[in-house]
């Protein structure tokens, strides 16, 4: 996963831990795991978009779930993060409703310019939320996801990522799949998603 994969057997409050994937291709439709009951397995997270959506799961994820028992890729298909806020940079471009309203409730800002924000100033507030709590590590740029089909036999999602800017394509997997694509990109997506 690059940048994005988490260490295995960090030493979280004196406790060093190792969390491996679950097993995939288990034969028959039942079997018994060699292990103890609810024991925790590494988890792989893909979100589709690294704007509003994808910087909350990254920041929650952080707070919420334990170091090294998770990896998470943000595929943002902008060379820059930010959704709506980075492609829609017309003119009088503004938030709809009151700006303190508009920034997360855990991180809030108290010095809006204006009582509706413009665009720029709510990508500013994104940029700034990216960088004091380090999201941009789980972020691949130019990286839209054109595919992603559940693979029941393994457990998890096959993905194809597309680079909009040069056209390659390359193959990942997740266990879990976020769309975090913001409601006027459903439309536009253009995406397959087979579940």
């Amino acid at each position: 996963m690059g940048g994005s994969e988490m260490p295995n057997g960090l030493n979280v409050n004196g406790y060093g831990h190792n969390y491996d994937y679950p097993p995939s291709h288990v034969d028959g439709p039942y079997k018994i795991l060699d292990q103890y009951h609810s024991k925790p397995a590494k988890l792989r997270v893909a979100c589709v978009g690294a704007g509003a959506s994808g910087l909350c799961l990254a920041y929650k994820m952080e707070k919420m779930l334990e170091p090294g028992s998770w990896e998470l890729t943000l595929y943002e298909k902008n060379p820059h993060f930010g959704g709506t806020w980075y492609e829609n940079t017309y003119p009088g471009v503004a938030c709809d409703i009151p700006s303190h309203d508009y920034n997360f409730t855990w991180d809030p800002k108290p010095d809006w310019s204006t009582f509706f924000a413009s665009g720029k100033e709510i990508q500013g507030y994104f940029e700034d939320f990216a960088e004091r709590h380090g999201s941009k590590r789980y972020m691949q740029m130019n990286s839209r996801i054109e595919e992603a089909i559940w693979n029941d036999a393994d457990g998890c999602y096959s993905l194809t990522i597309r680079n909009p800017r040069t056209g390659s394509m390359r193959k990942d997997w997740a266990h879990v799949l976020v769309n975090g694509s913001g409601e006027t990109l459903l439309f536009h997506l253009g995406c397959t998603l087979l579940i």
